[in-house]
């Protein structure tokens, strides 16, 4: 941010790490595993595909992998570099204790000390404390007995139906919750009837015993290859496929994103209204039952940030997204907007001029034109009122009440 300003205070969204298949994608996995398996054992050659032969699923399910834990202490501890040092005041050699109201005593009584958020799913509870390690310290003289847990209070809400979770937000909009067509997934699937036809003619000359291979088959492929390569580092399943087919691969899951729960959705901008509500109230410093503390940490999910830039109204994410071809104009990309460990950061800056708010996702300053009178800014700066003004228009249009 400009030299003429300092970092007052920082809000941020941020997804959970890397995780194993979703228990809904990871049945489609596991049936096609013992598919593919049952037609390997019966092959007599395999050529390049001879691998597979030793191969097996090894997946678990919704859980963080190993990997998440290490993505997720490397932000919270990049978070105090770049956040936490100047919130707190920080040199290199020392860390406020003070600064985080935890007092002096051995018994440290949790009053008056961050709140980190997040649900009670393990992936999200999970990669919320291993944040907290790396931003805190683990085993550092900030925590007793290295325990880093001393430094903060966990909020975790509950994803059960009916519940007022702004962190899984279809918890909290039950026409959502109800809702039995799920464009998204509609939209995924005629993309993946068009763009993986080759490779299924290819693989099919590679796996003549594996009867009927279908495009959905080979889309679990390239999802093995995806997860496989989170878990272990590399997965074989990747050299099956062109740069065109991984693009189109890319462009699957933008589908759903953009027409499941963002933009594309009837429900996309209202389902983000929630949390917005929160970050407005904390602005505005009403209705909040806690300190003000120099930063508000949230562990989310993919699709509840990519609701918030949407009830936000981040315009141009917007797209027409048809499912017959790729828009290779589009902004919304998903694996750049919300990848493990995604974070989306509103920082709160006292500049020489005023007090100013800015954006970003994932170090990327996001442009705040399309937010109410914030107006084009080089460094994406808002005016503070305005950009207040700017979200309670945003809540406005969203609609909660009549949409969810």
């Amino acid at each position: 941010f400009p030299d003429t300003c300092s970092l007052e205070q920082v809000h941020t969204l941020h997804r959970h790490a890397e995780r194993h298949p979703t228990a809904r994608v990871g049945v489609n996995l596991i049936k096609f595993s013992k598919k593919l398996k049952e037609a390997v054992n019966v092959s007599r050659y395999l050529g390049e595909l001879e691998w597979l032969k030793s191969w097996n699923y090894t997946l678990d399910t919704e859980h963080l992998m190993p990997k998440g834990f290490q993505t997720q202490f490397e932000s919270g501890r990049t978070y105090w570099e770049n956040y936490g040092k100047l919130i707190y005041k920080a040199n290199k050699y020392s860390c406020p204790k003070e600064g985080f109201n935890i007092g002096n005593s051995k018994n440290r009584a949790k009053v008056n000390i961050p709140v980190i958020r997040a649900t009670d799913q393990e992936r999200i509870r999970a990669s919320a404390e291993a944040w907290a390690s790396g931003f805190f310290g683990e085993g550092s003289d900030f925590a007793s007995n290295d325990d880093v847990s001393d430094c903060y209070t966990m909020v975790l809400q509950s994803e059960s139906v009916g519940t007022n979770n702004t962190l899984s937000c279809g918890y909290s909009c039950p026409n959502f919750h109800n809702y039995k067509y799920y464009p998204g997934r509609v939209k995924n699937a005629e993309w993946v009837d068009i763009y993986l036809t080759d490779a299924v003619l290819r693989l099919q000359n590679h796996l003549p015993e594996f009867k009927n291979l279908t495009n959905g088959d080979v889309y679990h492929m390239q999802n093995l290859c995806a997860f496989e390569t989170a878990f272990y580092g590399s997965s074989k399943f990747c050299g099956l496929f062109t740069d065109e087919e991984w693009a189109g691969y890319e462009y699957a899951a933008d589908l759903i994103f953009y027409h499941g729960y963002s933009f594309g959705s009837r429900f996309g901008q209202a389902r983000g209204a929630g949390w917005v509500t929160e970050f407005l109230a904390r602005l505005e410093k009403e209705h909040i039952n806690i300190p003000k503390n120099g930063f508000y940490l949230d562990m989310s999910h993919d699709i509840d940030i990519v609701s918030v830039l949407a009830t936000m109204r981040f315009d141009f994410l917007k797209s027409a997204f048809p499912s017959s071809h790729m828009d290779p104009t589009r902004q919304f990309v998903s694996s750049r907007l919300v990848p493990f460990g995604s974070r989306l950061n509103f920082e709160v800056l006292q500049c020489e001029t005023g007090k100013y708010i800015r954006a970003k996702i994932n170090d990327r300053v996001l442009p705040l034109a399309s937010l109410g009178d914030c107006g084009e800014n080089r460094q994406g700066l808002c005016e503070y009122e305005k950009f207040i003004r700017g979200l309670q228009d945003c809540l406005d249009i969203a609609n909660f009440d009549n949409v969810c």
